[in-house]
C-alpha cells in the first residue's frame, strides 16, 4: 500500500503544477484574438523549463473530437425528368494521443478517424419534351443522389519547433509532417507543412510552404498558406 500511495503522490505533484501552468498561460492571453492557438504557442520553452524543474520525462495526452453538418443536395431524377433535393447528415468522429517532449517543442501525436460523407455526381444538362407542343424543358444538375461513402483513416504526426540560433530572440522554423492511410481506398497521404513566416505579434509562426503527396490520384502539391498558426499541440 505504502508504494501504490507513494505512486499516487507523485502523480499529483506531476499534474496539478502542470494543470496551474496550463491556467496561467490561458489566463495570461485572454484579451488576445485566439488565446487557446496563442497559450500553447508561447508555452514552448516554458513546458521544457517546468518538465526539468518537476522532473517530468515528458507529458501524454489524449482526446477526441468530431463534426456534424447537415447539407442540402440537389440532383436530375430521369422518368419523368425533374430535379429534386435531399437533405444529408455528414459526420466524423476522432480519436488522438500523443506525446509532448520534455524539452516542450516537439511531440508525436496518432489517430484514427471515422467519417460519413456524401458525394454528388457530375453536372449534367438533360432535355425532355413538356408537353405542350414541340417543346421541350432542359434541367442542368448532377444524375442522381448524391453517393455515401464511409471513410477509415488511420494516422500520424510530428510537430517539432527548430530555433536557428541559441539566443532566446532567435529565429524559429516548425515542420510537422504527417502521414495517414484510408482503409478502403487503400491509399496514403504524405504531408509536409514547413512554418516559415512569423505573424505581426512575433509571438508564433502562421504561414510557409505546403508539400503534399496523394497515392491514390498520383498527385503532388507544393503552394504557400498563410493565416495556420504553428502549434505543438495536436489540432
Amino acid at each position: 500500500m505504502s508504494e501504490i500511495a507513494k505512486s499516487e503522490d507523485t502523480k499529483d505533484k506531476d499534474i496539478k503544477p502542470l494543470a496551474k501552468l496550463l491556467s496561467q498561460k490561458c489566463e495570461n492571453t485572454k484579451g488576445d484574438e485566439n488565446p487557446g492557438v496563442i497559450a500553447y504557442q508561447n508555452m514552448g520553452g516554458q513546458l521544457g523549463e517546468f518538465a526539468d524543474d518537476e522532473g517530468i520525462k515528458g507529458v501524454w495526452y489524449l482526446g477526441l473530437n468530431g463534426t456534424l453538418a447537415r447539407s442540402n443536395y440537389g440532383y436530375l431524377t430521369q422518368t419523368p425528368l425533374t430535379k429534386s433535393e435531399v437533405s444529408k447528415t455528414k459526420y466524423k468522429v476522432q480519436g488522438f494521443g500523443g506525446w509532448i517532449f520534455p524539452s516542450g517543442n516537439a511531440s508525436l501525436t496518432g489517430w484514427f478517424s471515422y467519417a460519413r460523407t456524401f458525394t454528388p455526381g457530375e453536372d449534367v444538362e438533360l432535355c425532355a419534351p413538356n408537353g405542350v407542343g414541340s417543346q421541350i424543358q432542359c434541367f442542368t444538375g448532377a444524375l442522381g443522389a448524391p453517393v455515401q461513402s464511409d471513410r477509415y483513416t488511420v494516422g500520424g504526426e510530428a510537430r517539432v519547433l527548430f530555433a536557428l540560433g541559441r539566443s532566446a530572440d532567435s529565429a524559429k522554423i516548425g515542420i510537422a509532417p504527417t502521414v495517414s492511410y484510408e482503409v478502403k481506398s487503400d491509399a496514403f497521404y504524405l504531408e509536409l507543412p514547413v512554418y516559415l513566416a512569423p505573424a505581426k505579434d512575433g509571438k508564433r509562426l502562421n504561414g510557409g510552404v505546403r508539400m503534399a503527396y496523394d497515392t491514390s490520384k498520383d498527385d503532388f502539391a507544393i503552394g504557400l498558406f498563410v493565416g495556420v498558426p504553428f502549434s505543438i499541440f495536436f489540432n
